[in-house]
């Protein structure tokens, strides 16, 4: 697991027990989350730029988004989320369709491995690998689109995906058979692959977590 993972992982994790402490409310914690949740749509905000710098404009949206709630929580200021909010996502969508243009293209990889993360954006990769061994995806309120149509399985890969609130498209060679060992929540693995009928037929292991979410394969 690479550190925005590990980084996405601590901040979920952080974000349920300062829930579950507020709802107990031990330690006063109650009316500190009450205070200060915000800070957890700025971290977020945060975390989005970090991971991707391509998607700027709705990370800075985010954190705007955060500090004028937690504006609000301590009472510094008055602001009217009803107001600016629509203004705000007009901006957004505008600039984001300015940018368009300059952004990169789908990746063409021959890496073995790679790790993924798309939270409330979308990303795309193709592998052109003649050894994939495996790799991570992570859609967080977000969607990613893998294509290993065109990579090479010698015998057996795993791929690690954790969803929440999104989606994944995975495409796979004519000759991989997919093994699903995830955990659904409200969700799951649609796959509409059908198993080859050949002793050299290579498998992809899909294992990880899906929750209000899903993965669709197919060839």
């Amino acid at each position: 697991m690479n550190k925005k993972q590990s980084t996405l992982g601590v901040l979920v994790i952080v974000i349920g027990i300062s829930l579950f402490l507020a709802n107990a409310n031990i330690g006063g914690m109650r009316e500190v989350v009450g205070h200060w949740w915000p800070l957890f749509i700025v971290a977020l905000g945060v975390y989005m730029l970090w991971s991707n710098r391509q998607n700027y404009v709705w990370a800075l949206f985010t954190v705007l988004v955060g500090v004028s709630l937690l504006l609000n929580a301590l009472k510094i200021a008055d602001i009217s989320l009803g107001v600016i909010i629509v203004p705000m996502l007009l901006v957004g969508f505008g600039l984001n369709i300015l940018l368009s243009g300059s952004r990169q293209p789908t990746r063409d990889t021959g890496s073995s491995e790679e790790n993924i993360a798309a939270v409330l954006s979308g990303s795309t990769s193709k592998h052109v690998t003649n050894d994939y061994t495996g790799g991570s995806v992570s859609a967080v309120m977000g969607g990613v689109e893998l294509d290993l149509s065109k990579a090479v399985i010698k015998k057996e890969a795993t791929l690690h995906v954790n969803v929440f609130m999104g989606g994944v498209e995975l495409r796979v060679a004519d000759d991989v058979i997919v093994k699903n060992r995830t955990a659904a929540l409200l969700g799951g693995v649609e796959d509409k692959t059908f198993p080859e009928k050949t002793k050299k037929a290579s498998v992809l292991n899909i294992d990880g977590n899906i929750v209000m979410g899903g993965v669709e394969v197919k060839r």
